[in-house]
């Protein structure tokens, strides 16, 4: 995948291209994927690879204040201004409407994305996102703290912590170390402070509430969704030998339920 940045308002953002190699033509709606917080666009970059995904083009973006993209102090990183900053970054860089990937945190912000741009969304695919507000495991540990203490102590405490489990043979946290490092201590205290706010609808009831093909991904090893979705439309893929991090802990059997997602959801006009 090709590195690449685009300004909107003044801040550049960081995302990673895949097209089709030469000879092989583009299929459906470009992908677009969202990390979750603390991460970046390069858990993801391995998907273009994929041989069921090779023939899609492919966006990965870095949110603001995380990864490669910049980390303005004076931003509010709210999952809404996340929303509507990527979803400017969509409409330079490729032709909606898209297949909408977010885990975590980026399928919070692939929800709101949808709610304030449906436009730009064809199908919309989360993996354990944040639903509900103040339900959130590192959303909560950080948010515990009041943003001056975590930027001038906490931020560091939490590099510490995970460096300890990367020393102890955790893959996970090896992995989380590297992007964790990368990450503005603002913006992730900000975002998880957002994460975890009071919305009017919520996370979850927008995702219900929309007409759009949709899935759910779930790690077999995460404990189930409660209370479950209502909608009966929306798709629920399990990914197996995995936890909240699926991508690393079985990235194999995320790209493959990503592949099914976009794959095999009914098209707007199959499913109206």
């Amino acid at each position: 995948m090709n590195q690449r940045t685009t300004t909107v308002d003044g801040r550049s953002i960081a995302w990673v291209h895949h097209t089709p190699s030469d000879g092989i033509q583009a299929s459906g709606p470009a992908i677009v994927v969202l990390h979750g917080l603390g991460s970046s666009s390069r858990e993801f970059r391995y998907l273009a690879d994929h041989p069921t995904l090779r023939d899609r083009e492919m966006i990965a973006v870095d949110a603001l204040g995380f990864g490669d993209s910049d980390r303005p102090a004076d931003w509010p990183y709210t999952i809404e201004a996340h929303a509507d900053i990527i979803a400017s970054v969509i409409r330079q860089v490729t032709t909606p409407p898209v297949a909408l990937v977010g885990h975590s945190m980026g399928g919070s912000i692939a929800i709101a994305l949808t709610s304030r741009h449906p436009d730009i969304v064809e199908r919309l695919i989360v993996a354990e996102p944040n639903l509900d507000p103040g339900v959130g495991t590192l959303s909560s540990h950080i948010s515990r703290q009041s943003e001056t203490r975590f930027v001038a102590r906490g931020y560091q405490a939490l590099v510490y912590q995970t460096e300890r489990e990367a020393a102890r043979g955790d893959a996970v946290a090896a992995r989380f170390l590297v992007t964790l490092r990368q990450a503005s201590p603002v913006a992730l205290y900000r975002s998880a402070a957002s994460l975890l706010a009071d919305r009017t609808p919520t996370l979850r009831e927008q995702f219900e509430g929309f007409r759009l093909p949709r899935a759910i991904l779930w790690g077999a090893l995460t404990p189930p969704l409660a209370p479950p979705l209502l909608d009966a439309a929306i798709r629920h893929l399990t990914v197996a030998d995995a936890g909240h991090v699926m991508m690393i802990e079985n990235p194999d059997g995320f790209a493959q339920a990503v592949a099914d997602a976009v794959t095999h959801l009914p098209s707007p006009l199959e499913g109206s």
